[in-house]
C-alpha cells in the first residue's frame, strides 16, 4: 500500500505537470504572433528556434518541421472537429441514440 500511495503520488503530479505544460502550450500558440512582431531579430530567431525543427531555405521557400507538441495544434486547427468520426472501439451498425444519452 505505501508503494502505491507513493505510485499515486507521482502520477498525481506528472498529471499537474502535464495540464500546466499544455496550458503554456495553448496560451503560447494563441499569442504567437503578437509575440513574433513585437520582438527583436534575435529574439525573433530564438522563437522560431523554439518552434522549427531543422528549418531550411530552398530557393525562396522556407522548409520546416513543427516541433512537438506545437504540431499538434497544427492537426486541431485543419481540423477543428475534434470528433470527427467514430472511436476505433466502434462500429457505426451498433450505434444507437441510447448510447450518447
Amino acid at each position: 500500500q505505501y508503494h502505491l500511495n507513493i505510485e499515486l503520488e507521482e502520477h498525481t503530479k506528472a498529471d499537474h505537470d502535464y495540464r500546466i505544460q499544455l496550458n503554456t502550450v495553448f496560451k503560447l500558440s494563441r499569442k504567437i504572433k503578437e509575440i513574433f512582431l513585437g520582438s527583436e531579430p534575435m529574439e525573433k530567431r530564438a522563437l522560431l528556434n523554439f518552434l522549427l525543427q531543422n528549418p531550411t531555405v530552398s530557393g525562396k521557400e522556407l522548409e520546416y518541421t513543427i516541433r512537438k507538441p506545437f504540431n499538434a495544434l497544427i492537426g486541431l486547427a485543419r481540423n477543428p472537429n475534434w470528433l470527427p468520426g467514430l472511436e476505433s472501439n466502434q462500429d457505426s451498425r451498433f450505434q444507437r441514440a441510447v448510447a450518447y444519452l
